[in-house]
């Protein structure tokens, strides 16, 4: 509270003033009348800090609900794109094990609004609790890091280095969103949503996992590690709940594709 300093100094300035009425009042019985006008005076100086308290109390906890919600809207869109990212990393390393799937398309192919549809209908999605989905995003990060990647036949490490440059292909809408962070940074300071070093930090976060994903023979382990890390802090600071996470192929797709 910004006036706390203010209202604690009006209310002690008030007690000194209600402290000639209470010692002097026999001693000095002539100036009661002035007495009592300091008196009134302490005791309305006390009465309004304290009112001033409540209400500046009252009207913090509004804001904090204002900015609450408003930040929880503005960072919806990229919150959304982070969980997604999730999602398609949890689809296709299910997909790793099925020999009739087709991993030979375009990678930006698996995004097209076509193939979201018809593949929906063969593979129908599921739903783990988000923390189960974080837990399992990391053992598969685990599971893909550098040293294990080189360990693999070539037929494997094809699918998997697929696997990243599919999902990496599908960010372009995450990009964008992180884009617009970047762009509106100074406002987004001012207004308290979030501080320079935290914009920079996570456009950045972001830039690197998605480059990362694209690349063959990389430390997989790191871009999920990053990518997890940034999902957690956009949602600690839109304060989103931990719902269930679809584990199915689904995105944002242009109008031109539907």
């Amino acid at each position: 509270m910004k006036n706390l300093k203010i209202y604690i100094i009006t209310i002690l300035g008030s007690m000194l003033l209600l402290v000639p009425s209470l010692v002097c009042e026999c001693s000095h019985p002539n100036l009661q009348p002035l007495y009592n006008v300091f008196s009134g005076i302490g005791c309305s100086g006390i009465a309004a800090a304290i009112m001033a308290i409540f209400l500046d109390c009252s009207n913090n906890r509004r804001e904090q609900e204002k900015l609450k919600k408003a930040k929880s809207l503005y960072f919806k869109q990229i919150y959304d794109q982070l969980i997604m990212v999730v999602e398609r990393i949890l689809w296709f390393n299910e997909r790793l094990q099925d020999a009739d799937f087709n991993w030979n398309l375009q990678d930006y192919d698996y995004s097209s609004f076509g193939y979201m549809v018809g593949i929906g209908s063969r593979y129908p999605e599921t739903t783990l609790p988000y923390d189960a989905a974080i837990n399992k995003l990391k053992d598969i990060g685990v599971k893909y890091n550098l040293d294990n990647i080189k360990s693999l036949a070539e037929k494997d490490k094809h699918k998997i280095i697929k696997l990243f440059k599919i999902v990496s292909a599908s960010c372009s809408y995450l990009l964008n969103e992180a884009n617009t962070i970047k762009n509106n940074k100074l406002i987004l300071g001012v207004e308290d949503y979030m501080n320079l070093d935290e914009n920079k930090s996570i456009v950045f976060d972001i830039s690197f996992f998605i480059s990362l994903m694209s690349k063959p023979d990389k430390n997989y382990q790191a871009a999920v590690d990053f990518l997890i890390n940034v999902t957690e802090r956009i949602r600690e600071i839109g304060q989103y709940p931990k719902g269930d996470v679809r584990i199915g192929l689904h995105g944002s797709v242009p109008m031109s594709d539907l």
